[in-house]
């Protein structure tokens, strides 16, 4: 009786050390919640709307102006706090809550601060990565036919997942390095042999580059540098304040692929820094930012024939501008209001303008001589449209996690399967 009741209890013991000490149990939760939000690193605290308030914008003359109204009971993480109209929490993306009875105030307990401190100092090898339904790549992946996209949390480990745009079938591509554990593996210009990968580390920018064939070597080619583009096998880029002592002038620079051979390419006006905007095959767009008068320019580039056209100026109130770059023509859009104004100009003049309605230009693409637009909006999710004669027609919306924009197709990341798939535009 006494060894039957000792061998029930040895099994009861091991079935609650299955559950208590499992590693990948306790890996499994990378999030540390507060109330109904995550808590980041950096963030400050919380804001609870205890009534219906309004969420604001600081105008260029510190004024505030409305971008919509909050709902009693949500929570929203705070950033910063200007001590301006009786004190103002920043929630982020430039949008702020007024200080009063209207909202409650909270800062995270050290017991929260903590466990964010642990989640966020454990290695990529304590969480076990799960590769399946992909296969893992073991042959050279084509730059120019595949699609690239980085899947995960800097917790959990990241991976880089190709598709290939025949046959839609997914790889993982087995690389091992920094950039995908940090997840700055942004603006990744692929060729037909490399991925040139726009770092951002310690207020420094670099380029990388990853090759696409084993053992998917990751080494830096350039440093200290602005911004960069790939084109015809070249890389065209700005030296951080690289200003020629002879003729006072703003140098980009050309190199190989391999970052050496560097030479002078253009020059610009020194009191202005040129920062590169968008591409579209040799055509670049460039921002001018003149710092004495804070007005700011966009100047189309030609890499081959090295023509300059000014194409737009930033608005008088201050807001700024964002481009993007298709073909022959150059999509613009005010920064910093909730319902920009997208411009739209060819090298030579500007051809029509349409205002959206509470969503941020993401993207563009162009095929048989229509234009399709795609926004996101407030939820995350993504609206498109085709313009064309100056007409603008809404097309299908509520689609997620959009990779690329490729003539009437996008790419865009399945969640559900974890696969990155192809769709046709479709009306």
């Amino acid at each position: 009786m006494v060894k039957r009741k000792f061998q029930i209890g040895l099994i009861l013991l091991l079935f609650v050390m299955q559950f208590t000490f499992n590693p990948f149990q306790a890996s499994a939760s990378t999030k540390v919640m507060w109330g109904k939000t995550e808590l980041k690193v950096g963030q400050l605290g919380k804001a609870t709307i205890l009534n219906d308030t309004t969420l604001w914008k600081i105008e260029s003359d510190n004024s505030l102006k409305k971008i919509r109204t909050l709902k009693k009971g949500e929570e929203y993480r705070v950033y910063n706090y200007k001590a301006i109209h009786n004190g103002l929490y920043g929630v982020g993306g430039g949008a702020f809550i007024q200080k009063g009875n209207g909202i409650k105030y909270d800062t995270p307990s050290k017991g929260k601060l903590k466990l964010l401190e642990e989640v966020n100092t454990k290695k990529p090898s304590d969480k076990p990565i799960i590769l399946d339904p992909m296969k893992v790549a073991t042959s050279a992946i084509d730059g120019n036919n595949h699609v690239f996209y980085v899947n995960g949390d800097a917790s959990a480990g990241q991976r880089l997942i190709a598709a290939n745009k025949v046959t839609g079938e997914n790889y993982v591509i087995p690389v091992d390095h920094k950039l995908l554990d940090e997840g700055s593996m942004y603006n990744h210009v692929p060729t037909k042999d490399y991925i040139f990968i726009n770092h951002y580390e310690n207020k420094k920018r670099s380029a990388y580059r990853l090759t696409l064939q084993p053992p998917y070597k990751v080494e830096k080619v350039l440093d200290n540098i602005r911004e960069f583009v790939v084109h015809d096998n070249q890389i065209f880029y700005f030296h951080v304040y690289d200003i020629d002592r002879e003729t006072h002038k703003v140098n980009m620079l050309v190199t190989d692929l391999d970052g050496n051979n560097t030479e002078v390419f253009a020059e610009f006006e020194q009191n202005i820094f040129p920062t590169f905007r968008g591409q579209s095959n040799s055509q670049v767009v460039l921002d001018y930012t003149d710092y004495e008068t804070g007005i700011g320019s966009l100047y189309h580039f030609d890499l081959e024939t090295k023509e300059l056209y000014e194409i737009a100026k930033t608005n008088s109130n201050g807001s700024g501008i964002s481009s993007y770059t298709v073909n022959s023509l150059v999509v613009n859009e005010e920064m910093g209001v909730p319902n920009p104004t997208i411009q739209l100009f060819s090298t030579t003049e500007k051809l029509g303008e349409f205002r959206l309605n509470n969503e941020r230009l993401s993207g563009v693409s162009q095929f048989n001589g229509i234009l399709y637009v795609y926004t996101l909006k407030s939820d995350y999710s993504h609206q498109f449209y085709a313009i064309k004669d100056n007409k603008v027609t809404p097309l299908r919306n509520e689609i997620n996690d959009i990779i690329l924009l490729e003539e009437n197709y996008y790419y865009y990341f399945d969640k559900t399967d974890q696969k990155i798939k192809k769709s046709l535009i479709e009306k």
